[in-house]
């Protein structure tokens, strides 16, 4: 998909970067502290920009045609006086994280409480099933427990009901702060809820 390249232009020079379907992906200011340092950071940020098909600047007396910081640009070239993007903020959704902020970071946290309450719960399954005899409990003639032990189901039943609302509360904050393209959808997540699901169903049905 092609980009447009909204540019105030000065020695603090404002860029904002949107799709051909009109969506801000990112925007963000660069000092340069002098015209020799931003002609060189002007000709650096278009070669790093993909798909660049247009360009909208402003910036005064730093845009005159004999100016060598407009010279050498193959896109589309706009000048303008007022918002560059006046015509296209009706179908702007403006993205205003710099970084992740923290739900998205708590996003890490669900991933690994989820894992962590699926890897006690499978702990607990397996204390809780009937025990196998071996070889050293014939021999020794050692009394097992042949039968599930309800005492454990209960706190097994606990821990996956805490996975499954753990990655539903996880998948929920993922779906709600999906909005760049650099988002994903957290497969963990999915993974937690289904197992944690799965397992419920099984115990009901079961037991």
């Amino acid at each position: 998909m092609r980009h447009l390249l909204a540019v105030d232009m000065g020695l603090r020079t404002g860029l904002a970067l949107y799709r051909e379907d009109r969506r801000l992906l990112w925007y963000r200011s660069q000092h340069f502290g002098n015209r020799a340092r931003l002609k060189r950071g002007v000709h650096q940020i278009l070669r790093e920009i993909e798909d660049l098909a247009w360009l909208v600047v402003e910036g005064g007396g730093l845009l005159q045609p004999e100016n060598n910081l407009v010279k050498k640009i193959d896109q589309p070239l706009f000048f303008s006086r007022g918002n560059p993007m006046a015509t296209w903020s009706p179908k702007v959704r403006i993205e205003r994280r710099n970084r992740p902020d923290f739900w998205a970071r708590s996003l890490e946290w669900f991933v690994v409480g989820g894992w962590f309450l699926m890897l006690v719960a499978l702990l607990v399954l397996s204390l809780a099933k009937p025990q196998v005899e071996t070889f050293f409990d014939r021999y020794y003639q050692i009394p097992l427990r042949r039968f599930w032990d309800d005492r454990l189901l209960v706190w097994l039943e606990g821990f996956m009901v805490a996975g499954f609302c753990l990655g539903l509360i996880g998948l929920l904050i993922n779906w709600r702060r999906h909005r760049r393209e650099t988002d994903e959808y957290r497969v963990s997540l999915v993974l937690i809820s289904a197992i944690s699901l799965i397992g419920l169903l099984v115990h009901f049905l079961r037991f």
